[in-house]
């Protein structure tokens, strides 16, 4: 499964919840990478996305994670 979402040095900003919001509904389920430019903080960035986007967690391994709505 390639990536749907690359989260780079912008970090996670209200668009890239919006847009991981947006591929949920239309697809079910994404691949989320974390890019080395998005910074040493990656595990919080990837609760942040958890939490603002309410998705469940299928699977987490290193800066990748499968996410379903």
């Amino acid at each position: 499964m390639e990536p749907t979402i690359n989260v780079g040095k912008s970090g996670v900003t209200d668009n890239t919840i919006a847009e991981i919001r947006k591929q949920l509904k239309r697809h079910g389920t994404i691949r989320v990478k974390l890019l080395p430019a998005a910074g040493e903080e990656r595990k919080a960035l990837m609760d942040r996305i958890i939490s603002e986007t309410g998705a469940k967690v299928q699977s987490r391994v290193g800066f990748v994670m499968i996410l379903s709505e």
